[in-house]
């Protein structure tokens, strides 16, 4: 009798010790890939934001992962942001309001709610500004790292579901002494697959005006990178007609950018740091040889190196070299140019997200050598 309850008890003990334990959710689909943010400052950390699965956090290049939902009402997360300043500041738009963790997403605050959020931007220049697109009431902004927010215009663009900052003052003219939001100019897309182009007035608000790229629907939004003052091109993917590009000067009209397929449909764009950054000070150089990665619909990511508007353009990911099946790819983001060590990472690493469809999973691969080897980084799951 003894041995019996002895026995019960401790399969008593295995039970709850098993419930309490972090579940491992092997090969789980974490829904459409969202958004891919990176910590600037240690580059192996790595969020995404998922469809179903909320947040996921890797430290390790995504060897491991764990989920980062404390505190969140919500698992689908439509855009996430790092603090390039302050990294352990992290920024979520969702459909049940905004949400800001100061711990590296280990809890999460409430900071705008009623109000469905839809994309997010961070001003590496500007300490507390941080810009937010909404499905209804414009863009909003914060100069207080996201705790607090104020309409800043563009209630009447629709959904926004792109969002880029220029640089905080290209006109040596313009006087930002007392604004609070610093950039001159914000770019938005909106769910009319429009490009808006807002400029600064004197009341600190936005002006949007729609961008001239040939009645093209848009997919996805590229921004200035923004270092010492210089901001870089702006670049924009549409739906069958590639990618458009605005160059850096006055009065710049949109260029056409040839790619392979003259009816790509470029719905992730990213650049790598190093072709617009050289010498000590990692300056942007308008003559500098640019490196540009898209993703398109039909389920491959290209490399163009160029010089702005002629580019040469390689396939980097496949779906059928994962042996996946088809795979339509979401998000492109690179990162690092300084890497551990403070050494400079050549070529730099790589990270892409793609749609959950047809039955199929949503995926993060990651290249750390700019797309010459890819893992599937969320095949072995994550923690809860």
């Amino acid at each position: 009798m003894g041995r019996s309850k002895s026995f019960f008890l401790s399969l008593i003990a295995l039970v709850a010790l098993a419930i309490s334990a972090p579940a491992t959710l092997a090969l789980a689909n974490p829904g459409t890939i969202r958004a891919i943010a990176v910590d600037p400052l240690a580059t192996n950390t790595v969020y995404v934001a998922t469809q179903e699965a909320g947040v996921l956090k890797t430290t390790d290049n995504g060897a491991t992962w764990a989920a980062k939902n404390a505190g969140l009402p919500t698992r689908i997360i439509a855009d996430i942001a790092v603090d390039p300043l302050v990294p352990a500041n992290v920024y979520i738009a969702t459909a049940r309001g905004a949400f800001r963790s100061t711990d590296g997403g280990d809890s999460w605050e409430l900071t705008k709610p009623d109000l469905v959020c839809t994309a997010l931007a961070v001003d590496s220049a500007a300490p507390g500004n941080v810009f937010m697109g909404t499905a209804t009431a414009g863009l909003l902004g914060s100069a207080d790292y996201g705790q607090t927010w104020v309409s800043l215009g563009g209630q009447d663009a629709g959904q926004i579901t792109g969002l880029a900052i220029g640089a905080s003052s290209v006109n040596p003219n313009l006087n930002t002494s007392d604004a609070v939001f610093k950039p001159e100019t914000v770019y938005m897309v909106s769910s009319r697959g429009e490009v808006l182009v807002g400029k600064r007035t004197a009341a600190g608000l936005y002006e949007f005006v729609e961008a001239n790229i040939s009645n093209q629907y848009v997919y996805s939004l590229l921004g200035p990178k923004i270092a010492n003052g210089i901001t870089g091109e702006v670049w924009v993917g549409v739906h069958e007609g590639g990618i458009y590009m605005l160059p850096i000067k006055e009065d710049a009209e949109w260029i056409k950018v040839a790619t392979p397929n003259g009816n790509a449909n470029i719905n992730g764009l990213a650049r790598d740091p190093q072709s617009e950054n050289r010498g000590t000070s990692y300056s942007p150089s308008a003559s500098a040889e640019k490196v540009i990665y898209a993703a398109s619909f039909d389920g491959y990511v290209m490399k163009g190196v160029g010089d702005g508007a002629s580019f040469t353009w390689n396939n980097i990911l496949d779906a059928g070299i994962l042996g996946v099946g088809e795979v339509h790819p979401r998000v492109v983001t690179t990162v690092a140019l300084i890497g551990e060590g403070g050494a400079v990472q050549t070529p730099p690493p790589l990270w892409v997200g793609t749609f959950s469809a047809n039955g199929q999973s949503g995926a993060v691969y990651y290249s750390p050598d700019g797309g010459a080897t890819w893992t599937n980084a969320l095949a072995g799951g994550w923690t809860e």
